[in-house]
């Protein structure tokens, strides 16, 4: 039969198969799934087949050589991480004066903003980006607008939110 190893690179979710027989048909599934079968064709000794990994599961793996010989083997994946960072808004409007600066609008834009993503059992803020989308020009003129908030995680899965921006006028505050 057919020897083949399995492993999994997490960074970009492929599952790699290889064997020692040439010319070696592997087919790949995801068990209890509505998922095609994937053929994958080794056609030298201890070269990789890629497959890509799309979601959590087992996945039966079926290698044949060239003679017949048949090997089956499953692997259970549980790591991947599909799930957007959850952003809370703080209650309120940011408020900034006309003519602040880009950083002071972004920060009155941001405070109080949480964002938190699940890892290791638990929801963290670790390894979260928050950008802001802000048409600096709107900072020159007093008025209400509607900014756009993106928090990412370290795998690239993104929640979009927004918040009103209010710029008041020196004139305003007083």
């Amino acid at each position: 039969a057919t020897n083949y190893v399995a492993a999994v690179r997490k960074d970009d979710f492929l599952l790699q198969v290889t064997t020692d027989e040439a010319n070696t048909k592997v087919v790949i599934a995801e068990e209890n799934s509505n998922s095609k079968e994937t053929e994958l064709s080794i056609e030298s000794a201890s070269v990789y087949a890629d497959y890509r990994i799309s979601n959590n599961g087992t996945y039966k793996i079926i290698a044949t050589d060239k003679y017949g010989n048949t090997g089956v083997s499953r692997i259970t994946i549980g790591f991947l991480d599909k799930d957007a960072p959850r952003v809370t808004l703080p209650s309120g409007d940011a408020v900034v004066l006309e003519g602040c600066s880009t950083e002071d609008a972004r920060a009155a834009i941001t405070k109080g903003v949480e964002v938190q993503d699940y890892a290791k059992g638990g929801y963290s803020n670790n390894g979260c980006k928050l950008e802001v989308e802000l048409d600096e020009s709107v900072l020159e003129t007093p008025g209400s607008y509607i900014v756009k908030l993106i928090a990412s995680d370290e795998v690239g899965n993104k929640t979009q939110k927004t918040r009103r921006l209010k710029v008041m006028s020196a004139e305003d505050t007083y």
